[in-house]
């Protein structure tokens, strides 16, 4: 009886809790399924008007007065870069609610409902940059200076993402795990060109570099399962938190395959390696290959990720007449599912990883073949096969002089011989030999108890059982008359235990003093010159006192010397004061046109999904939408505008089907845009004179753009103009030096105000 008086007190105290719960909780799969589509789209062509936009900064008068300055003081100078680039990117959210079966960690069927993110990215530039200078000083009764340098450099870049990620959730709205299908590809060539003239002192000195260096890397049809150990009620937590930390460090894992390919040449030739004391084509050099593996990957998965939830927003999602969603603003988030992001990074060190060992191993081989060899011959003349443990770990040992006095005594030092770079190597394991003027080799024994005819004495750390980096020894004789005057010893380092010869020497000389002077005492009885002075120069006209060591030829000394003894150190002093008093003229904006800006990812609660991505700017008259979505209390109409194109919508899904197939440069970038033989008053309306001014030629060397126009030489000549346009990174240099200037000079004229 008791029982039935309380009854309605526990039904209405039941009915109060369960209102108090969130629906989400109680009907936590959605009734119905949402579908957005939003992107982002940046035309690199307009970098330098977006900075004038935004800073009052004219890119191009900067490089008018920059190669004003120049010729005011007599150097002749021209810069100048033609960019033309695209950036797009864009993802389309769908849900399925219906319900479906996977497996969870622990192999169980488990019901769940899922929601995709399918993200394409696209990405291309193609840039030209040219410099070109020249400078001459022709004095009555002299021999002309001057110099005249040409300098091209090309550029293009791609990259392509297409990335379709789906999560699921079980009937809780907990996350189970997420599938991807990943693929990447990504490219870059550069080329670059020096044709150069050096003259003086009756001698010409010419140079035609080019070099090319291109690698590519791609991920094809990489498809990955991740599933958690237990579900997680991420989503959840972040809808009804305007802060939460997720925690995860052992959020089950992830297991997948790839297949990957890596495709890299590098080439280098024209370095007059002639005029520096090396042979012919010794620096030339020509090295590329492709590799191609599939594998596959397993890995646990980790993660940490703080969700600060900032301003909340009233936004159109372009998802219907006249509809609104509330959003806020992640003030520590992606521009996309974070989940979704710290996926893709675990696949790309998944595939990554095995693949970066077989492309390292590749490489570390090409070059010991290429590169090392060409280097080893410079830098000491050893031999680089086998001199490599296949991680391109090469030895290199530099060689001296042990400054002793060889004599016809049997315990004189000769060389020492230090590890500047390389593995450490047991002792035991050490053979060296030496030959003494060309002569048989004598194998010197690594122990004080030898009794070969020379032995080894370390320096450096001798308290372990290795030769190390940092570590050498002293070659000494031990009771036989090897060197008595001066030697030319070479040597030969050699790894018994792998069989691997990790050094050799061209050739160290062993001097010996005079009792009657400060000279080297010269035997040139094998034509081997062997006498030097304290100053370094022997009297043989060679100077091989550093036999390793190239030396410029006599032609390069006697323009280099004509230069030093000109006035180019007088214009260079000018140019830099001219410069000076010219970026002074520079008037940037007194007051920038917004002085607060917001960077806010969409994070909406009723999708518990990022819905979009928005950039607000802010100053004393309004608040207004820089890139993103239409936004309540935001303006569209900003007093400067970047070249940032959002979309969403309708238009954000026709973008990406018309990007979808978009994959070599030709295709993402509107190649034909980028004409040297379009912009060629620009430099003509700086004041630039362009009458000898060479254009370099079109530089688009892929196999898809052949259909690009390419003037022909006369035709550039005779139009003669490049826009002075800056790279990302150069604009940057310039206009802080710009700024810097002007701020000083107003300044100044602020305190003469005052006074």
């Amino acid at each position: 009886m008791n029982i039935t008086q309380k009854t309605p007190s526990v039904v209405l105290t039941a009915l109060f809790l369960v209102a108090l719960v969130p629906i989400g909780a109680v009907n936590a799969v959605p009734t119905v399924a949402s579908e957005f589509y939003y992107g982002v789209e940046y035309d690199w062509s307009s970098v330098d008007t977006d900075l004038e936009n935004l800073t009052g900064l004219d890119v191009p008068e900067i490089f008018g007065e920059v190669m004003g300055a120049a010729d005011d003081a007599g150097l002749h100078l021209i810069l100048g870069q033609l960019q033309t680039g695209s950036s797009n990117v864009y993802i389309h959210h769908t849900e399925n609610i219906m319900p479906q079966t996977i497996q969870d960690n622990d192999g169980k069927n488990v019901s769940v409902w899922s929601r995709t993110d399918d993200v394409t990215l696209r990405h291309g530039i193609l840039a030209d940059s040219i410099l070109q200078t020249d400078w001459s000083e022709t004095i009555f009764g002299t021999e002309p200076k001057s110099f005249d340098i040409n300098m091209f450099q090309s550029l293009e870049q791609v990259l392509t993402v297409d990335m379709t990620y789906t999560e699921y959730l079980d009937t809780n709205s907990d996350l189970v795990g997420a599938d991807m299908i990943f693929s990447m590809a990504t490219s870059i060539e550069f080329d670059l060109n020096v044709d150069a003239l050096f003259e003086g002192g009756g001698e010409e000195f010419p140079i035609d570099f080019d070099s090319t260096l291109s690698a590519g890397y791609s991920i094809t049809d990489s498809t990955s399962q991740w599933r958690l150990n237990s579900p997680d009620s991420i989503y959840v937590d972040i809808s009804s938190n305007d802060n939460f930390n997720w925690d995860c460090h052992d959020c089950g894992s992830i297991d997948g395959n790839y297949t990957g390919t890596f495709d890299y040449l590098f080439s280098l030739n024209g370095i007059p390696t002639e005029d520096f004391g090396l042979d012919v084509g010794e620096f030339d050099l020509d090295v590329s290959d492709s590799l191609t593996n599939s594998g596959t990957f397993d890995m646990d998965v980790n993660g940490e990720y703080d969700f600060d939830m900032g301003e909340s927003l009233t936004v159109d999602l372009g998802d219907g007449e006249g509809m609104t969603t509330q959003v806020q603003s992640c003030e520590s988030c992606l521009p996309g599912n974070p989940l979704m992001f710290l996926m893709m990074g675990h696949v790309l060190a998944g595939s990554g990883e095995s693949f970066a060992q077989q492309i390292t191993d590749d490489i570390g081989e090409e070059l010991s073949d290429g590169l090392a060899s060409t280097l080893n011959s410079v830098l000491g003349g050893f031999n680089a096969e086998g001199n490599t443990d296949g991680n391109l770990a090469l030895y290199v040992f530099d060689g001296e002089d042990a400054s002793g006095s060889p004599s016809d005594g049997t315990d004189d030092n000769l060389i020492r011989i230090t590890m500047t770079q390389g593995g450490d190597i047991n002792w035991e394991a050490v053979s060296v030999n030496i030959s003494v003027n060309n002569g048989a080799p004598i194998t010197c024994g690594n122990t004080p108890s030898s009794t070969a005819g020379c032995v080894l004495v370390e320096y450096g750390d001798v308290g372990d059982q290795v030769w190390s980096v940092g570590d050498g020894v002293t070659i000494k004789e031990n009771g036989v008359d090897i060197c008595s005057i001066g030697c030319d010893i070479e040597f030969t380092i050699t790894d018994t235990w792998e069989g691997k010869t990790l050094d050799e020497s061209s050739g160290i000389q062993a001097r010996s003093m005079s009792s009657n002077d400060s000279r080297f005492i010269c035997d040139n009885g094998n034509d081997i010159p062997l006498y030097w002075y304290d100053d370094g120069y022997d009297d043989c006209g060679d100077r091989s006192d550093e036999p390793n060591m190239p030396y410029p030829s006599d032609k390069l000394e006697t323009i280099a010397r004509a230069l030093s003894d000109s006035n180019l150190q007088d214009v260079l002093e000018q140019f830099a004061l001219n410069l000076e008093n010219r970026l002074e003229l520079i008037e940037p904006f007194d007051t920038l046109p917004y002085n607060d800006a917001m960077w806010a990812p969409l994070w909406s609660n009723e999708h518990a999904s990022m819905v979009g991505v928005g950039v607000y700017v802010m100053n004393e008259t309004g608040s207004y939408t820089m890139a993103g979505p239409v936004t309540e209390g935001y303006s569209d109409d900003l007093p400067a505008k970047l070249s940032i194109r959002y979309l969403s919508g309708l238009d954000a899904n026709t973008a990406t089907n018309g990007m979808e197939d978009a994959v070599s440069l030709s295709t993402i970038v509107d190649v034909k845009e980028h004409d040297l033989a379009d912009i060629v008053d620009d430099l003509e309306s700086a004041g630039i004179d362009v009458t000898n001014f060479l254009l370099p030629p079109i530089s688009n060397t892929t196999d898809d753009i052949d259909d690009q126009a390419s003037p022909t030489a006369e035709e550039l000549a005779e139009e003669a103009g490049i826009v002075p346009f800056l790279s990302p990174i150069t604009m940057i240099a310039i206009i802080a030096l710009a700024g810097v200037v002007a701020g000083n000079r107003q300044k100044e004229h602020r305190e003469e105000d005052d006074y």
